[in-house]
C-alpha cells in the first residue's frame, strides 16, 4: 500500500494519544500491573510489622518496586507499540466530523503496523479527495489527491496559493478549519484552474540542493520530486543559467552568462537564497524566465517531459 511521505506536519499537529477503552494486549498489561501492586500493598502489610530495622526493610521492599517499574515499563511499551486503533479512529474522524459540512466523508481508512501510521481517506462528489496521514504520538499530514493520484501537502498549497492567508493562521486554534473554507472557495470558484494549480504546487516547487564538486554552481534548485535540478552562477552581480539536467535526458551545459536576470531581480533572487524558506511566489518567474530566455540552448526533449519548466512568466 502506498503512503505519501512525511511532509510539513502543519501549525497544529492534531496529536493523538492512546486513550478510550483498552485494547487486549493492554488491558493485559494494566491487569497484570494492578495485580501486581496489590499484591505488594498486601505482602508489604503483613511482614512489615516484623521489619525493625531500616535496611531490612529497604532490602525487602527494593526488589517489590524494581518490579514493579519493570511492569510499568512494559505497560507503556505495549500501549506504544499496540495503540487502540480502533478509538484512535473514531476519536480522528469525530475531530474532523466537520468536514461533513463541505460534503467529505471518510470512504476508507487503514493501519500501517510497521510505520505506525493511519492512514484516512475523504472523498468528495465533485472536489479533490484528501488524504490524512496520521503519525501515531506524532501529528496528522493533510494531503491533496491530484488526478494522476499524487498528494500534495495541504498547507504546502496554501502557501503557494496565497501566502498572506498561510502566514495568518500560524497562530489560529482553528487553522486546519480555516485553511479548509479557503481550499473549498477556490474550487468553488476556480474549479477550472485548480488542477493546474495543483500539478504546479506539486511538481514546480523548488527547493535548494548540494551539489558535488564536480558541479561548481553558486545555487542549484531542485524540483519535479528531485527529477529536475538547475544550476545558477553570478557574474557582476548578475544571475545566470549554469546548467539544467534532468532525469533520462542528461545534463544540459549552458554557461550563458550574457542572458541574466536583471540587477534588481538578481539582488532579489541572492537575498531568498540566504533564507532559510525562500518564497516560491518570488523565486518561481525568476527561474523560469532565466530558462525561457535560455529556451533554444535547451533539447525539446525538456519540455515535452517537463512541461512545467515552460509555463509563461
Amino acid at each position: 500500500m502506498w503512503t505519501p511521505a512525511l511532509g510539513r506536519l502543519g501549525f497544529k499537529s492534531m496529536k493523538t494519544r492512546i486513550e478510550g477503552i483498552p485494547n487486549k494486549p493492554q488491558t493485559i498489561c494494566i491487569i497484570s500491573l494492578a495485580f501486581y501492586a496489590l499484591t505488594m500493598i498486601a505482602f508489604l502489610c503483613i511482614n512489615a510489622p516484623g521489619l525493625t530495622d531500616t535496611s531490612e526493610r529497604l532490602r525487602y521492599c527494593l526488589p517489590w518496586l524494581i518490579g514493579l517499574v519493570i511492569l510499568f515499563c512494559i505497560t507503556l511499551s505495549v500501549c506504544y507499540y499496540f495503540p487502540n486503533i480502533k478509538e484512535l479512529k473514531l476519536k480522528f474522524i469525530k475531530e474532523y466530523s466537520f468536514l461533513e459540512e463541505y460534503g467529505y466523508h471518510c470512504k476508507s481508512s487503514f493501519y500501517l503496523k510497521k510505520d505506525k501510521i493511519i492512514q484516512y481517506r475523504y472523498v468528495h462528489d465533485k472536489f479533490s479527495p484528501i488524504i490524512f496521514v496520521s503519525y501515531i504520538r506524532r501529528g496528522t499530514v493533510p494531503y491533496l489527491v491530484t488526478e494522476n493520484e499524487e498528494c500534495v501537502n495541504i498547507w504546502h498549497f496554501l502557501e503557494y496559493l496565497d501566502e498572506d492567508s498561510y502566514n495568518s493562521l500560524k497562530e489560529d486554534d482553528d487553522a486546519f478549519k480555516h485553511c479548509m473554507e479557503i481550499m473549498i472557495d477556490y474550487m468553488k470558484t476556480k474549479s477550472v484552474l485548480f488542477s493546474r494549480e495543483l500539478e504546479i504546487c506539486k511538481n514546480l516547487t523548488f527547493y535548494l540542493y548540494n551539489m558535488p564538486d564536480s558541479r561548481p554552481a553558486e545555487y542549484c534548485l531542485g524540483c519535479y520530486d528531485g527529477s529536475c535540478f538547475i544550476d545558477f552562477n553570478i557574474q557582476n552581480g548578475m544571475v545566470f543559467l549554469e546548467r539544467i539536467s534532468c532525469d533520462g535526458l542528461g545534463c544540459f551545459e549552458i554557461s550563458n552568462s550574457e542572458i541574466t536576470l536583471s540587477l534588481e531581480e538578481s539582488e532579489v533572487f541572492q537575498e531568498e537564497m540566504k533564507k532559510s524558506s525562500f518564497s516560491q511566489k518570488i523565486i518561481r518567474p525568476l527561474v523560469l524566465k532565466l530558462i525561457n530566455l535560455n529556451e533554444d540552448l535547451i533539447c525539446a526533449d525538456v519540455f515535452n517531459q517537463y512541461p512545467l519548466l515552460r509555463i509563461n512568466t
